[in-house]
């Protein structure tokens, strides 16, 4: 599906509830009208008029609607723009020109993958206010899938839609659709002509506020799902037709796999030297242009080439494996919102990922994410409803309750105020794959920006840290540092509970906003943090007060907070945070019972340490 407001791409480039991804802010925009005709024949061709006005709210609305970008897949798709302007508060009506729609040529289709059409414009003086119109027509001239028609439309919590119609024609006879419909009101059902015509219309005047980290789970909104498939095994056939081939032992693959485990008898310990190899020799490229959306390179190709996207990793690592006798699965999973379960209406064109299964040893792997160690899955793909290829059923990945982030610190305060200090991070799990990637993407050299940044102005230091391929738990980073101002000497005065340097914050783990209630289902991943430091004070420097040793519990969560003084003179403090959710998300009606707990476990954090 294409449009304005239901558009993400990720790996398999494909649909998704964009609503989830608008900041918990003002709306920047509403439907003022959203019209889509639709008609399908049996062969799943399909044509579709959509025409779209929205009327622009906010300055982040401006930036959102000022320009316009689709693409399409030329062999498979047409499409155009047949009109787009921008009409002003007093009515008058600005039209681009149609020679200044640009239809021009995707990314290369070098390597095996299809380059795609793309479509831009800039609309003329879009202001607050405003209406933007823009209508496509757009077709389907070859089914990705022969046969198989499959469309969802899920209509948005935090925009207001004035006016959505949608009108659906199919054959009468010759073509079985599955119709899932929830929250919009039906129209006349008109047939004639050996067809059958429906309509559906939907109105939301209230829109609400966007929670942090809401799902975006299409059945838990008004929706259109309508499909030509009975169940998730006939998608899985489909998308198991276009790897079929792509993922046999070439003699270099062969040799390679031979190489890598040579000297190597256990079974999973062979699996994981062919996981981090991937991980790690195979550049990730996100590649995905048209047909390229689907199918896969074979993986004699993807080896030769060096990199790929994510089907190309799923079907190297699946070869390597095979040539060791160990079976994989290719798994499709929709990783780039916050959806966790997958709709009731199937479809071969929700997912926007693939990752692997291995059966024998019931592990999930993601190559893609360079830096996920063996049996570790990145936040993103932990906890999701997801399709097994292979067996043809639906599975959830495990969770990420593997996480777990220790810094221990030692800071040393001098009498100007300024503090040198030593922080080793050890990081585990799905928490380690953040890390690893964060002080990957660190450029050579600038070490001094990053305590700048991380530290205050004219603070400085040095990073030592595991190597970037080496992909065993614990990941450790080692830092040396200097804060030029630390605390204000002499006192009175007191230190904030941050002290030094720790790549994680207590607080935001707790709860960054902590609303007083919420809605709907959010994602609350588990994840325990733990922080020692040891504090130094000048000897002049007398302690007036420490806070209490606190320690609350409350459902899934437990926070303490310790301070103790050593023979040396020094403060020693310990933060231990515990979060153990059974699942990836949340209720409203978990939030409610935690609530004053989170926010009490937020004020203990903000105690400081009171000097003289």
């Amino acid at each position: 599906m294409r449009g304005l407001f239901l558009g993400l791409t990720m790996c398999l480039g494909l649909i998704a509830d964009a609503a989830a991804q608008i900041p918990a802010t003002a709306p920047p925009y509403e439907i003022v009208k959203e019209a889509i005709d639709l008609e399908v024949a049996p062969s799943g061709q399909y044509w579709e008029e959509r025409e779209l006005t929205v009327r622009v709210l906010t300055s982040q609305g401006v930036e959102a609607m000022r320009q316009f970008s689709y693409s399409y897949t030329p062999g498979f798709q047409n499409m155009t723009v047949s009109r787009a302007f921008t009409t002003k508060k007093d009515g008058t009506r600005l039209d681009l020109p149609a020679n200044r729609i640009l239809y021009g040529a995707g990314q290369g289709s070098n390597n095996g993958y299809m380059a795609d059409r793309t479509i831009n414009g800039a609309l003329p003086n879009v202001e607050i206010g405003d209406e933007v119109t823009i209508d496509t027509v757009f077709e389907q001239t070859v089914p990705w899938f022969p046969g198989v028609f499959a469309i969802n439309f899920a209509m948005p919590r935090t925009i207001a839609v004035r006016d959505f119609r949608l009108a659906l024609t199919a054959p009468a006879a010759g073509l079985n659709l599955a119709l899932d419909i929830d929250g919009l009101e039906a129209g006349v059902t008109e047939t004639g002509s050996g067809k059958v015509r429906k309509t559906w219309r939907f109105h939301s005047d209230a829109p609400v506020k966007g929670e942090a980290d809401d799902t975006s789970e299409i059945d838990e909104v008004p929706h259109v799902n309508i499909s030509t498939l009975s169940d998730y095994a006939d998608a899985a056939r489909l998308h198991a037709g276009l790897y079929a081939d792509r993922a046999k032992p070439s003699p270099a693959i062969q040799a390679l796999a031979n190489q890598l485990t040579l000297g190597i008898t256990d079974r999973r310990a062979q699996a994981k030297v062919l996981y981090d190899w991937v991980a790690t020799h195979i550049k990730y490229v996100a590649i995905v242009l048209g047909a390229g959306g689907f199918t896969p390179n074979e993986a004699g190709d993807v080896l030769h080439n060096g990199f790929g996207d994510c089907k190309d990793h799923v079907m190297l690592l699946q070869a390597l494996l095979a040539a060791k006798s160990i079976p994989s699965s290719a798994v499709l999973i929709r990783a780039g919102v916050n959806q966790f379960n997958l709709p009731k209406s199937v479809s071969p064109f929700l997912f926007d990922h693939l990752i692997s299964y291995i059966p024998e040893f019931k592990l999930y792997l993601d190559s893609t994410a360079q830096y996920a160690p063996f049996g570790v899955l990145p936040f993103m793909d932990s906890g999701k409803e997801v399709l097994l290829v292979a067996a043809g059923r639906l599975d959830r990945t495990p969770t990420a309750n593997n996480s777990k982030l220790q810094a221990d610190t030692a800071i040393t305060v001098h009498k100007d105020g300024s503090a040198d200090g030593d922080t080793t991070v050890r990081a585990f799990g799905a928490g380690a794959v953040d890390l690893r990637a964060g002080f990957a993407a660190l450029p050579a050299d600038s070490e001094d920006d990053f305590f700048a940044r991380a530290l205050g102005a004219g603070s400085t230091g040095t990073i030592r840290k595991a190597a970037e391929d080496d992909l065993s738990d614990p990941y450790t980073v080692s830092l040396h540092y200097h804060i030029a101002n630390f605390v204000a000497l002499p006192g009175p005065g007191s230190i904030p509970s941050q002290i030094g340097y720790k790549p994680f914050s207590f607080t935001a783990l707790v709860g960054a906003t902590l609303p007083p209630k919420r809605s709907v289902t959010y994602a609350c991943p588990s994840a325990s943090a733990e922080e020692h430091v040891s504090l130094t004070l000048p000897p002049e420097v007398k302690i007036a007060a420490l806070p209490p040793n606190r320690h609350i519990a409350t459902v899934e969560a437990d926070l303490s907070r310790t301070y103790s003084r050593l023979k040396s003179g020094a403060i020693h403090q310990d933060v231990v945070l515990h979060l153990n959710h059974p699942q990836a998300t949340c209720t409203p009606a978990y939030y409610a019972k935690v609530h004053d707990d989170l926010v009490k476990m937020a004020g203990m954090l903000r105690a400081q340490i009171v000097f003289q």
